[in-house]
């Protein structure tokens, strides 16, 4: 009996489909969008404060778990700003790895370079006399 591919073989029901949709999007999701969701609710609960001023304890309890929250955002926010300049950083020296950094590359490109015309880079050319 062939085993099912949940690769290659496609859903059956429109459920099937919405969960294949959900398991794509969530594994190219950062955390940080999970994160800036959780801010709103932050907020929201935060907005109860106002309701704690008579109670001090509470009233730290509730600051001190937001300050909490806030830098941990902080610093994933950090972590991915890093590693979007590592990926950023990786991809130019892969870039110039097959390019430039290819002496094939290289050497072809400086083959067509040198059968190129000369061409006056502003586009002008020089004026010539009418009364030759």
């Amino acid at each position: 009996m062939k085993q099912p591919d949940p690769v290659n073989d496609p859903p059956n029901s429109l459920w099937g489909y919405v969960k294949e949709a959900l398991r794509r999007q969530h594994a190219r999701r950062p955390v940080s969008f999970y994160l800036m969701l959780a801010i709103i609710v932050v907020l929201l609960l935060g907005l109860q404060m106002a309701h704690y001023r008579h109670d001090a304890m509470r009233f730290a309890l509730v600051l001190s778990a937001m300050f909490i929250f806030f830098f941990v955002v902080l610093w994933r926010a950090a972590i991915e700003f890093f590693e979007i300049l590592r990926r950023g950083y990786r991809e130019e020296q892969e870039l110039y790895r097959r390019t430039l950094g290819n002496p094939e590359f290289a050497e072809e490109l400086g083959k067509r370079v040198a059968e190129r015309p000369e061409e006056d880079p502003a586009g002008d050319e020089p004026a010539r006399s009418t009364h030759d």
